[in-house]
Order: structure tokens, then C-alpha cells, then sequence
């Protein structure tokens, strides 16, 4: 049984992680996306 719940414990952690990862490289994007927008903005004057 702990080894269940080690394994369990194990599983949240990693799935907390790649949660955290996915947010991050989101956040990069829009950030990037938004930077684009804004020199095209200024490309047009």
C-alpha cells in the first residue's frame, strides 16, 4: 500500500511539473506573439 501511494505521490508530482512546463512555453508564446503584434503595429506607423 505505500508503495501505492508513493507511486500515486510520484505521478502528481510529475503531472504537476508538465502542467507547469505547458504553462510556461504558453505564456513564452504570447508574450512573443505580442511582441510580433507590436512591431508590426509600429512597421504600419
Amino acid at each position: 500500500a505505500a508503495e501505492d501511494a508513493r507511486r500515486e505521490a510520484w505521478d502528481r508530482a510529475d503531472t504537476a511539473a508538465r502542467e507547469r512546463d505547458t504553462r510556461r512555453r504558453e505564456a513564452e508564446r504570447a508574450r512573443e506573439d505580442a511582441e510580433s503584434a507590436e512591431r508590426h503595429a509600429r512597421s504600419l506607423g
